[in-house]
């Protein structure tokens, strides 16, 4: 029943073939000089993405080795996604750029290939985001970094929202987006299905997400609370039972003693 609560029914995302999903040795970020509250939140959320994408690889090897053991071994030329973090030096393939204009009406960041020598995506953000929206596009922008589009808005169990969704379903109008409070938008595993399933399905850009399990990566999985508990609890209880019918069957036969 736990499991049942997180697992996603007729929700669809999409993938784009950017460049940057496909690096091997991962995407290294450099960030040029703006507002220290905004370098340090896209800081945040490039390390918020490096953990959740690190423990979505960790889980898709451990699935592997389970495949490999009943003698399935096509895992292993499954893909697997890059890390991401921010760099100082000149080895950078992406590149964080400040305007003090928006680059379009009303349009706060954007996302684009730039395959340039080393150089395979530009991220542009307008300078004057406010500090309490500041992460949300950061995270935002890293999600189109991996091809992640969700059309529309979903919450996991605790409120959380795919970093890949539609921001314009979550801010029609540019003054809510200013003065409204911060969306609570996370990495989850919707967002890493879809680049998961798009690297794996090379050409197919929308990509069904029934039957995942929907959480954001610093939410508890009750899935894997519920495999992981169920046993015990089977175990204990029969351990009780069972202690029961002991101490029930000593009383009777102390009372069959006493009578005779």
């Amino acid at each position: 029943m736990l499991g049942a609560f997180q697992t996603t029914r007729d929700i669809e995302g999409y993938f784009s073939m950017i460049p940057t999903v496909f690096v091997r040795d991962g995407i290294k970020v450099y960030i040029s000089n703006g507002e220290k509250y905004i370098v340090e939140a896209f800081s945040k959320a490039v390390e918020d993405w490096n953990k959740a994408v690190l423990e979505f690889n960790y889980v898709k090897d451990l699935e592997c080795s389970l495949r490999i053991l009943i003698g399935c071994r096509s895992c292993l030329m499954e893909p697997r996604l890059p890390t991401i973090n921010v760099v100082k030096n000149d080895e950078y393939n992406v590149i964080v750029e400040f305007r003090d204009s928006m680059p379009e009406e009303n349009l706060i960041a954007y996302t684009e290939p730039y395959i340039n020598g080393s150089l395979l995506a530009r991220i542009v953000i307008w300078s004057k985001v406010p500090e309490h929206r500041a992460y949300q596009v950061s995270l935002h922008e890293i999600s189109r970094l991996y091809g992640i589009d969700i059309p529309r808005v979903y919450r996991t169990l605790f409120g959380a929202v795919p970093a890949g969704s539609n921001t314009e379903e979550l801010n029609p109008s540019i003054e809510q987006f200013m003065n409204g409070p911060p969306d609570p938008m996370k990495p989850t595993t919707l967002d890493l299905n879809i680049a998961y399933e798009g690297l794996r399905n090379l050409g197919k850009s929308r990509i069904n997400l029934s039957g995942i399990v929907f959480r954001a990566y610093d939410e508890p999985d009750f899935t894997i609370l519920a495999f992981t508990t169920s046993p015990i609890l089977i175990t204990l209880g029969i351990y009780i039972l069972s202690r029961r019918d002991i101490k029930f069957s000593r009383r009777r036969f102390e009372n069959v003693l006493e009578n005779s």
